[in-house]
C-alpha cells in the first residue's frame, strides 16, 4: 500500500509541475532512480508535458512464474480499482 501511495504522489507532483526542456534528462533520471529503489513495484509509467510524453517506461513482470517482462503496450484491467487512487488525488 505504501508503494502504492508513492506512486499517486509521484504522478501528483509530476502532473502539478512542468520540468523545463533542459530538465528532460534530470528527470528521466531521477525517475528511473525512484524505480530501482522499489523493485516490488510492477506496472507503467507515463509522464507527459503538455501533451507531449516525456517518461513512458515498463517496470516490473507480467507473469512472475514465466519471467514474462512487462511492456508499455501492455494492458491491464483495472475495473473499479482506480477510483479510490483518482478521489485521492482530487482531494489532494
Amino acid at each position: 500500500m505504501r508503494v502504492a501511495l508513492s506512486f499517486i504522489l509521484l504522478l501528483y507532483l509530476t502532473s502539478a509541475c512542468r520540468p523545463p526542456r533542459e530538465s528532460v534528462n534530470t528527470l528521466t533520471t531521477k525517475v528511473d532512480s525512484l524505480f530501482a529503489l522499489h523493485p516490488e513495484f510492477n506496472g507503467v509509467v507515463l509522464i507527459a508535458d503538455k501533451g507531449n510524453p516525456v517518461f513512458h517506461k515498463a517496470f516490473g513482470y507480467l507473469s512472475f512464474e514465466n519471467k514474462i517482462l512487462l511492456d508499455t503496450g501492455t494492458v491491464f484491467e483495472l475495473a473499479s480499482v482506480s477510483k479510490q487512487f483518482t478521489s485521492m488525488i482530487i482531494m489532494i
